[in-house]
């Protein structure tokens, strides 16, 4: 529709360490890492909000312009191994969800 943005998509997720794609170590330190198309013009860091199976996870860094910008975030302690569903949500507009594989 005319006047309606479009959804945030995005092109990458990976380990915030390894930086391997679709595969995201758990433990103690463990980050992630999205990169997002189509984000709002004028986002800023804390307005980002970076979900595994639909639990916000804190964005700690923000690449500052692109076409597809790098979100990291920190994972928590205790993660389970196994599948998980990541996505982006910035103003009310949410991407596609990727399924990754937390080792």
């Amino acid at each position: 529709k005319a006047g309606v943005p479009a959804a945030i998509r995005l092109t990458r997720v990976a380990d915030g360490k390894s930086f391997e794609d679709l595969r995201i170590r758990v433990g103690e330190d463990s980050a992630i890492s999205v990169w997002a198309a189509r984000m709002p013009a004028g986002v800023r860091l804390e307005e980002i909000r970076v979900r595994l199976d639909g639990t916000e996870l804190p964005a700690v860094w923000v690449a500052p312009e692109g076409e597809s910008r790098q979100i990291n975030a920190l994972l928590p302690a205790g993660l389970e191994t196994g599948p998980a569903v990541v996505s982006v949500a910035v103003r009310g507009l949410e991407s596609q969800t990727v399924v990754v594989e937390k080792i």
